[in-house]
């Protein structure tokens, strides 16, 4: 037998399911369980569930989103402006679990990356060039790196990179031949 009650103050459901004696067995409040043991005589509750992998990523991803540097804030905004579609901080799947780009172009399958300061080091070189490669060769996308001075100095640059992508990608659908030419070649543009 079961009865659910709703507290008038909360608006918090109550289920309290019976035995066939009248006993309690069981009691939900809200999103909390608890049965009742007959050998034990005691209430448990049921372990709490440990986080997936894939949430972890998520919630790290949504940390991240929190946490986001002026040159991504300022990317966001530019593409935003123009009209382009991409996600922030956009959890990626691979075959050794998840890696979160900063920022995803789902119609190119692009993953733009924004590089700090500490992308200077040769340690942490070496980690982006293992990471890139391997979120290449699982997923097929392309890794697309700007740094913080680029995107800070020179945001026209960058955002012309990327329409230049959206065209090519266009133009590989549509079929024709590309004849723009982006204004700002300062630097080369790091595709990997």
């Amino acid at each position: 037998m079961q009865k659910q009650t709703q507290n008038p103050q909360t608006g918090k459901k109550t289920v309290i399911t019976k035995d066939k004696d009248g006993n309690v067995k069981r009691i939900i409040a809200g999103t909390n369980e608890y049965t009742f043991n007959k050998k034990t005589h005691q209430w448990q509750t049921p372990k709490p569930k440990l986080p997936t992998e894939k949430q972890k990523a998520h919630q790290f991803a949504v940390k991240l989103r929190n946490r986001a540097t002026p040159s991504e804030k300022l990317l966001s905004k530019l593409l935003r402006s123009i009209g382009i579609s991409f996600h922030f901080q956009k959890t990626i799947k691979t075959d050794d679990g998840y890696r979160i780009a900063d920022f995803f172009i789902p119609g190119l399958n692009w993953a733009i990356e924004i590089d700090g300061g500490y992308h200077n080091t040769v340690a942490q070189q070496e980690k982006d060039a293992i990471r890139t490669e391997h979120i290449v060769k699982t997923t097929g996308y392309k890794i697309i790196r700007f740094t913080n001075d680029e995107v800070d100095k020179n945001p026209k640059r960058v955002v012309e990179v990327i329409i230049h992508g959206i065209r090519t990608k266009l133009l590989e659908v549509l079929g024709g031949e590309d004849t723009f030419t982006p204004i700002c070649v300062e630097t080369p543009l790091r595709i990997m």
